[in-house]
């Protein structure tokens, strides 16, 4: 302040701080600060004590993701039950439109080779059986991850979502049936969910 008084007098520059610093005697340590030996157990437990806390917390939050996690593989569960139980009747509904489209335009005069062959390729394009299966596979890697996690996994619940998504993808394209795409768009919801929560587990 002083110095600062005395230039605005002689009306010059005020000093930099930095250039004040280099100024022997302007700045000087305080005598009597305890040694950092001294200090340090007290830094040390502090630091122990917040690691501690931290971890705790960290552990709680990842029970209740853990939790969150299973509901919403659970509810993938139920959406791909339906979809099992109801694509047969959907692909037998398909079947039988086509067998009276391809009567209707042959004049009611089908040949029975003929028609097997095109309803049978019509319900392998909507078979979605081996896409159920890899899911319920999927799922069930999930929850034993989650079950038996003994340290970081969210890489590799990473890797199953997006083989949960390739998966519910696939039915979707498959499935002619609006309820059924509407269950395949379920599922593919419920990764989005997964993923998010992934997000915040280790």
């Amino acid at each position: 302040q002083e110095v600062s008084a005395l230039a605005r007098e002689l009306n010059a520059e005020p000093p930099r701080l930095d250039a004040l610093c280099l100024v022997p005697g302007v700045v000087a340590a305080e005598e009597g600060l305890p040694a950092a030996t001294e200090i340090w157990p007290a830094i040390s437990e502090a630091l122990a004590e917040a690691l501690a806390k931290l971890i705790a917390m960290r552990r709680t939050e990842g029970l209740g993701l853990g939790d969150d996690l299973r509901a919403i593989t659970a509810e993938m569960r139920e959406h791909a039950a339906v979809v099992e139980r109801e694509a047969p009747l959907a692909v037998e509904a398909a079947a039988e439109r086509l067998r009276e489209r391809i009567s209707e335009l042959a004049g009611g005069v089908v040949e029975p080779g003929e028609l097997a062959r095109e309803v049978a390729l019509l319900a392998d394009k909507a078979d979605v059986a081996e896409e159920l299966q890899r899911l319920g596979s999927h799922l069930d890697q999930v929850e034993q991850t989650l079950a038996q996690a003994s340290e970081p996994v969210g890489r590799k619940l990473e890797f199953l979502a997006q083989e949960l998504l390739r998966e519910a993808n696939t039915m979707g394209n498959k499935c002619r049936d609006g309820a059924l795409v509407q269950r395949a768009l379920e599922l593919k919801l419920c990764v989005e969910r997964l993923k998010e929560q992934l997000a915040n587990l280790e």
